[in-house]
Order: C-alpha cells, then structure tokens, then sequence
C-alpha cells in the first residue's frame, strides 16, 4: 500500500499540506532568530553602557587630576609674581634714590 502511495505521486492534499508545513517551519525558524538578535543586540547594549561608564569614570580622574596639577601651578606663579612683584617695588625705590642722587650730582 505505501509502494502504491509513492509511485502515485503525491495528491493536491498533500502538497498544500507540505506548504503549510513548511511556512510553519520557516516562520518558527524566523522567530526564533528574531528573538536571538534582541537578547544579542540587549546585550551589545548593556556591554556599551559598561564601556562608557568606565570610560566617563576614566575621565573625570583625569579630568581632576588635571585640575589639581593646574591649581598647583597656578599657585607657584602666583607666588613667583608676589616676589616679582616685591622684588621690583625694591628696585624701584633704589632705582629713584638713584636717580636722585644723579640729579643732586648734576646740580
């Protein structure tokens, strides 16, 4: 009997069942390759989140380590200007009782 079913060929029945069955298969397929790219595009997400976090932790050490070094240096050239400044008031006043003593020599 199935010798006789396989050297009939197959009916009308048959194929639109074989059509059914295969877009079944393909869609199940489908979904299932949907629902693997979501938890694999989630999870590229969550890694980059991670990535950038540290990257923004990276950062903001630097970015405060640069801060202290510039305070630090702003300060050394605030105190390097506090003794220029006083060191020229010093060679102002000499340098006018020079000038006094050249105008006193030259009257």
């Amino acid at each position: 009997m199935l010798l006789a079913d396989a050297i009939a060929g197959p009916s009308n029945n048959d194929i639109g069942l074989f059509v059914v069955c295969a877009a079944v298969f393909i869609g199940l397929i489908g979904a299932l390759i949907s629902i693997a790219s979501y938890f694999a595009t989630r999870r590229e997400v969550d890694d980059l989140k991670v990535r950038v976090t540290q990257i923004e932790e990276l950062m903001e050490e630097r970015t405060e380590k640069l801060h202290k070094r510039i305070n630090r240096l702003l300060a050394g050239q605030m105190l390097i200007a506090g003794q220029v400044g006083v060191a020229l008031e010093n060679h102002s006043t000499q340098m006018e009782s020079l000038l006094r003593q050249l105008e006193s020599e030259e009257d």
